[in-house]
């Protein structure tokens, strides 16, 4: 027996096309995965960034609590009594904020390139922070890191960290950014020295 030959196909119509692929329920849910998708993905990205950044940030806290508890009881003073040169002392000071019971602490930042700044004021009152970023650069403040201000007893420190974090993302404008996309990670430590 021989099949007789199928019908020739006709020619759609513009209209008729719209019309079959809106009737069309094969591919849908391809369609709805690909207008899903990047939006989904870009916010799991964010939120595993912004924990990065949180966790790195109370890394960074931590460390310089570490770290200036040592001035605060005058032991970093007098270990250090015999160094005249503030960026040695600031280097040290460092190697110690990048250390936790003598093992190196993990950080998501480098630890090496962490700018220190400690100064002291004769009041609270007085006190002040110098700002890490230059706003018309976008890169470091010239001189920051580079001050250190020996602390004697009873004086108030301010020591300020600060280092470049690298980003995955560019959503949070609430940190200040370098101008090669990494943000700024800072803290803060102020406190009267012990009468030591």
């Amino acid at each position: 027996m021989d099949p007789s030959p199928p019908p020739p196909r006709r020619a759609l119509t513009p209209g008729a096309l719209v019309a079959r692929f809106r009737r069309a329920r094969e591919g849908a849910t391809v369609v709805e995965f690909a207008i899903l998708a990047f939006p989904f993905l870009a916010l799991i990205t964010g939120i595993i960034d912004m924990s990065m950044l949180f966790w790195a940030s109370q890394t960074l806290d931590d460390a310089l609590a570490d770290a200036s508890r040592t001035i605060q009881t005058g032991q970093f003073q007098s270990v250090n009594s015999g160094v005249a040169d503030p960026a040695l002392v600031l280097e040290n000071l460092r190697k110690q904020l990048c250390q936790v019971n003598g093992a190196e602490r993990w950080t998501l930042f480098k630890c090496t390139e962490v700018k220190l700044d400690v100064r002291v004021f004769a009041s609270m009152a007085t006190g002040a922070t110098a700002s890490p970023i230059d706003p018309s650069t976008r890169d470091w403040s010239t001189g920051f890191g580079t001050n250190y201000a020996n602390a004697q007893a009873s004086t108030i420190v301010v020591i300020q960290a600060a280092v470049k974090y690298p980003s995955l993302t560019l959503m949070f404008p609430m940190t200040p950014a370098f101008g090669d996309g990494s943000r700024l990670l800072q803290s803060v430590q102020v406190f009267r020295t012990e009468p030591f």
